[in-house]
């Protein structure tokens, strides 16, 4: 049912391949500006579909060519046996490469090539939460670095132990979002001692895109700004640092941020604007998706904060991801090693979309 689709989508990523090169050899065009680059980089993704969909022509022509010889009763016997492995490996490979166009034709979300804050919340009610928020903050730290993504903590939020209640990362880089956003909701750690098993612990984890001030604009009228300063002595790290923080009351909201990591009180109030942006534009799309009826509720999951996505089990040496319901080894992830977690999660979510793609109205309208 998607043949349809993917001919129609197909047609257009050949128009619009042809425009813009026309578009390049504008003398107008000025050569230094932002949209020159968009343009060369939207040519090149368009490059790489057009290339899978040449690879795919050229293996069907040869898979006919081969079946000929298969069905030619004057043909070799040896000949028809080396061509009948020669269909299973062509169709293989054309199942393969439809795979592969069909992803790559899928409706990109636009917020998948933006930088996120990652925000990490302990249970308060769970005494071993705070410890476990403090491993995932390392782990997610550690894979961004191994992305080559620029990871910076933004705001640290300690009980009066001590212990870490919240904080957020920033974490910038081509197509962050798109790799992150299926994170988003409760990791679980499963504690096992002696054979006894004992009470889990529960942290929240929220991912949101990072926006600017013309995609998300606040009035002053509506917040408020306070200065914050403080010394926090970790005698544990011999460490005495003064904090020059900012916190920032979204009026209408209730929404707090405090941002404390920064160098100065300006930059601290910079990335506490950006992160109340981000949170007031997470709201909007919320509000947006719910208006929608018929939407995808079931993206790897719903995505819901609330919703339990993996549990971790020490004892076992295991992960377990329960929107797919599969396991993964739990020895080097929290060193930041879950790239295949990862990956996996979104292979499932692209296939839903394909499903979804297939079953849509417009794909039954096509076909009748």
């Amino acid at each position: 049912m998607t043949g349809i689709i993917l001919k129609d989508k197909l047609k257009l990523t050949k128009q619009t391949f042809d425009e813009l090169t026309e578009l390049l050899t504008d003398p107008n065009l000025d050569v230094n500006s932002s949209q020159l680059l968009e343009i060369c980089k939207t040519i090149n993704s368009l490059a790489d579909i057009l290339k899978l969909d040449r690879q795919l022509k050229q293996a069907k022509v040869e898979l006919a060519s081969v079946r000929q010889i298969v069905a030619d009763p004057a043909e070799d016997l040896e000949l028809k046996e080396l061509a009948t492995v020669e269909i299973v490996e062509l169709e293989t490979r054309i199942s393969r490469l439809t795979k592969q166009l069909n992803i790559l034709l899928l409706p990109q979300d636009p917020l998948d090539e933006k930088s996120v804050f990652l925000e990490i919340i302990a249970d308060p009610n769970q005494k071993k939460s705070s410890i476990w928020a403090s491993n995932l903050l390392r782990m997610y730290a550690l894979y961004g670095e191994s992305q080559n993504w620029r990871v910076l903590l933004t705001s640290e939020t300690l009980d009066e132990l001590g212990e870490l209640k919240q904080a957020i990362l920033a974490i910038e880089g081509d197509g962050v979002y798109s790799k992150l956003k299926l994170e988003m909701g409760i990791h679980q750690l499963e504690s096992n001692s002696q054979g006894t098993k004992t009470d889990p612990a529960s942290v929240t984890v929220i991912v949101i895109p990072q926006v600017d001030s013309t995609e998300m604009p606040i009035a002053p009228q509506e917040i408020k700004i306070y200065d914050r300063r403080s010394t926090n002595c970790r005698c544990n790290l011999c460490v005495c640092k003064t904090e020059f923080g900012v916190q920032i009351l979204h009026q209408s909201t209730g929404i707090r941020i405090t941002c404390t990591e920064e160098r100065s009180q300006l930059q601290n109030r910079e990335r506490a604007m950006q992160i109340l942006r981000a949170k007031l534009y997470e709201m909007k799309l919320v509000e947006q998706q719910q208006e929608v009826r018929g939407m995808r509720r079931s993206q790897v999951g719903t995505g819901a904060r609330s919703e339990k996505i993996r549990t971790y089990n020490y004892k076992d040496n295991r992960i377990t991801d329960h929107r797919l319901g599969q396991n993964f080894p739990l020895a080097n992830s929290l060193e930041g090693d879950i790239d295949n977690t990862i990956e996996s999660c979104i292979s499932q979510d692209r296939q839903e979309r394909l499903e979804e793609l297939a079953n849509s109205p417009d794909t039954a309208e096509a076909l009748n």
